[in-house]
C-alpha cells in the first residue's frame, strides 16, 4: 500500500467528506486530466488547530497529482506553506502587490511562465487563509478572470482554502477591530460563493493519548503550578522587603528560563532539545530582554553583528543633508517590526529564526528556526532545526 492509499485509509468521516467533495469537483469521471475541469466551485475548510487539516490537503494535493492534473499549494505565511508538499507562499506564486487596494491585480503577464501554469491549474489550495488581506484575494480573482477568459470566480479553477478565524486575522498596523474585520475574507463578495466544510475532530488530542504524552502533559501543568505558586511567594516576599518591580519581574523571568530551558548552560545541545522548547510573549521588548539573558547564560564567547548605519548616494550635498537630519546615532536605535536591531550578538550553538524569506528552494522561510554552528565576519552558518529540510547547512550573509 502507498503513502496516499495509507493516508486515504486513515481519514475521518468529516476529513473523508471535503476529500471526496474537492476531488468530484476537480476530477469528475470520464473527464481529461489534460484539460483543468473549470467547475468553479469554492470550498474553505473550517477547523481548530489539531483538527488534521495540513493532513487533508497534503492527501487532496497527492491524489490531484495522481490524476495527472496541475494543482497549487500555497500559505499566507512561509512558515504554513512549509507544511504542504510543493508549498509556496501565496505572494511568490501570485506576485501579490505590495500596496493593495479594491482594484489590485497580481504582477503577472500574460505571455509569462506564471500565466501559462495558471491556465493549466486545476486546484489551487491556500492555507491559513483567514491571515490573507481580502483585496489580495480579490487581486487574484481579478487576474484569473482575466487569464482565463472566464467570469466565474477565480475563472472557474477549483478553489481550497482552509484555516481558522479563530486564530491569525490580517495583520494591519495601528488597526482597530473593526479595520481587521473589514480586511478579513468574510468581508470580500467572493466569500458568499465558498462552501464552508468543517473539520470538529481533535486528531492530534486522539493520536496523543498515550502514556507517554499523558505523563509530559502532566509535567508541564505541575510545572506551570509550581510556577505560579513560587512566582506568588517570591513576589510578596520581595514586595515586603520593599524591592522594586523591575527586579521581581526578573527573577521570575530567571526562573522560566531556568524551567523551559534546562540543563540549557551545561553545552551544546542537539537540536530536538531546541525544537521542543520556544517561550512566547506578545511584545518584543519582552522577546529581546528574554533573548539576553538567555544567550549570556550559553558558554563561550558572543560575537557581535552591527548594521549598516551610514546614508548611501551620489549627490554629496544631499547626502551631508541626509546624514545631518539622520545622524548614525539615530538610525541605530531604530527598531521596527521584521528587522533586527543594530547590534546582533550570537554564539556557537544559538537558536535564531528568520525574519523574512530568503529562499524557499533552500527552506528559508520567515519563520524557520535555526542553530548557529559557525560564525564568520560576514555571516553565519546556521543549521535548519525542523522540517524538510531539518540538519540542512545553510549560509547566510
Amino acid at each position: 500500500m502507498d503513502r496516499r492509499a495509507e493516508n486515504l485509509a486513515s481519514l475521518n468521516a468529516d476529513q473523508r467528506m471535503v476529500f471526496d467533495k474537492v476531488m468530484a469537483a476537480v476530477a469528475p469521471d470520464g473527464s481529461n486530466p489534460s484539460v483543468p475541469h473549470l467547475s468553479g466551485k469554492l470550498f474553505f475548510v473550517d477547523g481548530p488547530g489539531g483538527t488534521g487539516k495540513s493532513f487533508l490537503l497534503d492527501t487532496i494535493l497527492a491524489s490531484v497529482r495522481r490524476t495527472g492534473r496541475i494543482e497549487l499549494a500555497v500559505a499566507g505565511s512561509g512558515i504554513a506553506a512549509q507544511l504542504l508538499t510543493g508549498g509556496r507562499t501565496a505572494h511568490t506564486t501570485f506576485r501579490l502587490p505590495l500596496n493593495r487596494d479594491e482594484t489590485s491585480t497580481c504582477n503577472i503577464g500574460v505571455r509569462s511562465f506564471e500565466a501559462a501554469l495558471l491556465k493549466r491549474t486545476s486546484l489551487i489550495v491556500w492555507d491559513e487563509a483567514p491571515m490573507t488581506h481580502r483585496f489580495q484575494y480579490e487581486a487574484v480573482d481579478r487576474t484569473l478572470r482575466d487569464l482565463l477568459k472566464n467570469d466565474m470566480p477565480f475563472g472557474g479553477v477549483t478553489m481550497l482554502r482552509s484555516g481558522d478565524f479563530r486564530q491569525t486575522l490580517p495583520v494591519i498596523p495601528r488597526a482597530g477591530p473593526a479595520e481587521v474585520i473589514a480586511a478579513s475574507l468574510k468581508r470580500s463578495s467572493l466569500w458568499r460563493h465558498f462552501e464552508t466544510l468543517r473539520l470538529t475532530t481533535n486528531m492530534r488530542v486522539q493520536t496523543a493519548i498515550d502514556d507517554q504524552h499523558l505523563s509530559r502533559f502532566k509535567r508541564l501543568r505541575t510545572t506551570y503550578c509550581a510556577l505560579e505558586m513560587k512566582d506568588m511567594t517570591v513576589a510578596n516576599t520581595m514586595k515586603d522587603h520593599g524591592m522594586d518591580d523591575q527586579v521581581a519581574r526578573s527573577s521570575r523571568l530567571s526562573r522560566l528560563i531556568e524551567t523551559v530551558y534546562a540543563y540549557f548552560n551545561e553545552g551544546h545541545q542537539p537540536d530536538n532539545y531546541f525544537a521542543e522548547r520556544i517561550i512566547l510573549t506578545p511584545k518584543n521588548a519582552d522577546v529581546l530582554a528574554i533573548n539576553d539573558m538567555i544567550l549570556d547564560k550559553l558558554p563561550g564567547d558572543a560575537q557581535e553583528y552591527r548594521s549598516v548605519d551610514t546614508l548611501d548616494g551620489d549627490d554629496e550635498l544631499e547626502l551631508q543633508e541626509r546624514s545631518d537630519l539622520y545622524p548614525p546615532e539615530f538610525l541605530n536605535t531604530i527598531s521596527l517590526s521584521g528587522m533586527p536591531r543594530h547590534k546582533l550578538r550570537l554564539k556557537i550553538g544559538t537558536p535564531v529564526m528568520l525574519i523574512r524569506n530568503i529562499s524557499t528552494k533552500e527552506g528559508l522561510w520567515n519563520g524557520t528556526r535555526l542553530r548557529v554552528v559557525s560564525l564568520r565576519r560576514n555571516g553565519l552558518q546556521p543549521v535548519i532545526m525542523g522540517g524538510a529540510f531539518a540538519g540542512k547547512k545553510v549560509l547566510i550573509p
